[in-house]
């Protein structure tokens, strides 16, 4: 009981710190770069502090005798490592714990039951985490929270883990590849509680993914995610509260897949490209008091069909604001039939119902319609030497 390791540095050691066994555990000011896994937190059975601990991969590039290759050294980690392994832990406190570089950054697993009999003990009963990280964060990292399986449920009110004033980034490092990215993960094999306060996700495929268990956003900002900002499987369940998601892509921000249960109130989706919520079903899901700021920007058509910019004039854009559609500029050159696509609209970008207007054709009379289920966007009447969207507003479905 209350070991403590402390103002140590770990030069590319293969395995860095395992704190297993016993309880009130300390370990504080740790710097370096373990290889494999940087922190193993096992079998703790009451209140463990870890704080100050920094695993970054600066030391590899430190070695002048460049053996083993310096590149191949932080790929291997990259492609391999966990900084931060935890299983059995009660009320254990994570502050100030940061990694950059590894493949996992915090990895929640389930202990096996401890047989081997310790002096003054006979081992220890195995299990899941209950933990608390403070200002922690990762970075370069493919899976920054990736969870297992945890403590905490709604019926006992047990805790889980929870995350308050942490900043994690999904992103590979440049030269080296690796699998799709989720800034934080709960697996099929997760029954347990995940919360998030005051947190930063930026970068990813999926900023949160809950396949299973359950998560609870306060406060968090989302922001430059490649598939949604939040996935949600039919065994998960997520409250978002007061969030805020900005630029994504033009896919949904929140997509959600069977009938799990979903809440989200007074949250603000700004600079969109996209719907907000794909919903397969409503059953158990609510919103309240939700703020939706549309993207003002100016998006750059895809021509189909032979169809271009008009040299010289405005380029053909369109930009959503206020719950409108937008299109503007003056194309050339393409196929004048109906249904035939000059370009295509994105979902979250197409009209109620399909929508015609005339439009200015060559110093004559044109006619443009627009789908709004396929978001095709075609010239019917008129003449392809000059067509111009002047005017061309609409609501989006």
């Amino acid at each position: 009981s209350g070991p403590t390791l402390e103002h140590c540095e770990l030069v590319n050691p293969y395995q860095g710190i395992y704190s297993h066994i016993g309880q009130r555990h300390r370990v504080s000011d740790v710097h370096g770069l373990p290889l494999l896994t940087g922190l193993y937190a096992s079998q703790q059975l009451d209140t463990s502090t870890y704080q100050n601990i920094d695993f970054i991969g600066i030391y590899t590039y430190a070695n002048p005798e460049g053996t083993p290759t310096l590149a191949n050294l932080m790929a291997w980690v990259h492609q391999n490592g966990t900084a931060y392994k935890v299983g059995r832990v009660d009320n254990a406190v994570f502050y100030n714990c940061f990694e950059f570089g590894y493949l996992k950054g915090f990895k929640f697993v389930v202990d096996a039951p401890e047989t081997t009999t310790f002096a003054g003990g006979s081992g220890a009963p195995g299990g899941k985490a209950w933990a608390s990280f403070v200002n922690c964060g990762a970075d370069g990292t493919n899976y920054p929270v990736e969870v297992d399986d945890c403590q905490g449920d709604d019926t006992t009110g047990a805790m889980g883990v929870s995350f308050a004033n942490s900043v994690f980034n999904a992103a590979q490092l440049v030269v080296f590849a690796g699998p799709p990215l989720n800034a934080v993960h709960l697996k099929t094999t997760n029954t347990g509680r995940v919360g998030l306060t005051n947190c930063r996700f930026h970068l990813g495929n999926k900023l949160i993914n809950v396949e299973a268990g359950r998560l609870d956003a306060v406060g968090c900002f989302f922001q430059d995610w490649t598939t949604n900002a939040v996935a949600i499987g039919a065994n998960g369940a997520v409250s978002l509260s007061g969030c805020h998601c900005k630029q994504g892509s033009a896919t949904p921000v929140v997509a959600i897949t069977g009938s799990p249960w979903v809440s989200a109130s007074g949250n603000v989706f700004e600079y969109l490209d996209s719907l907000v919520w794909s919903l397969s079903s409503t059953a158990n899901f609510a919103e309240a008091g939700n703020v939706y700021a549309d993207s003002p920007k100016e998006i750059a058509v895809t021509f189909q069909n032979g169809w271009a910019n008009f040299g010289g004039l405005l380029a053909v854009t369109y930009k959503k604001q206020d719950g409108k559609v937008t299109i503007q500029g003056t194309m050339q050159g393409g196929t004048v039939a109906a249904g035939t696509p000059a370009f295509t609209l994105p979902a979250g970008f197409r009209p109620t119902g399909v929508v015609e207007f005339s439009v200015p054709g060559n110093n004559a009379y044109a006619q443009v319609q627009i789908d709004s289920v396929s978001g095709v966007v075609s010239v019917t009447v008129g003449s392809n030497v000059a067509i111009s969207f002047d005017g061309v507003s609409f609501a989006v479905r």
